[in-house]
């Protein structure tokens, strides 16, 4: 059994500064829309794009954060940019951002990331599939897909996030640049 204060690891993307407040806008927004409460709001600092979920550390070996941090460090990367444009209730769960056209760069990176911590041994949550979105709330059974003004920024880093569960904290524990050059993938 998991116990619910256990810090979670996981490999994210985090949104601008501005799309943080145009998530904050629209929430307000759907909110108005749909006729759900706008408490609680997103928590700006927690708003993110899961890349890889690492779980917990407790049974890990020694060194494996280290080792995460070591096949991050080893992928690089160019920037790249990102668009969110649909609202949409995700599992009857949570009311999430979602994009209507795949993000190929976004997709080409996650996939680099994930070879690079394979290589290193490290493997993703059980039953975890990448599905970009950015939860806006959680426990929500609020029937949502509608599209939206899109949420849109630039992707020039990526965060190693200790989820501390239960208390609604993210920390972000490490932090890796991506270079400002657009990155192309190959159709």
């Amino acid at each position: 059994m998991r116990n619910a204060h256990m810090p979670l690891w996981f490999f994210g993307l985090c949104l601008s500064a501005e799309a943080q407040q145009r998530t904050v806008t629209l929430f307000d927004r759907l909110c108005e829309d749909w006729l759900f409460d706008t408490q609680p709001a997103p928590i700006t600092r927690r708003l993110h794009v899961t890349l890889f979920p690492l779980g917990s550390f407790v049974d890990a070996p020694p060194g494996a954060v280290a080792d995460a941090c070591a096949a991050a460090g080893s992928i690089g990367g160019a920037a790249f940019d990102v668009s969110f444009d649909r609202a949409v209730n995700r599992r009857g769960t949570q009311i999430a951002l979602t994009a209507d056209k795949p993000c190929n760069a976004l997709f080409s990176f996650q996939q680099k990331l994930c070879a690079a911590l394979r290589h290193v041994g490290m493997r993703a949550v059980r039953g975890w599939t990448f599905d970009p979105h950015v939860t806006l709330r959680h426990r929500e059974n609020i029937l949502v897909d509608q599209p939206v003004q899109p949420v849109s920024w630039r992707v020039d880093e990526f965060v190693l996030i200790e989820s501390l569960q239960g208390r609604t904290i993210h920390n972000h524990r490490r932090t890796w640049s991506l270079n400002s050059a657009d990155l192309t993938v190959a159709a």
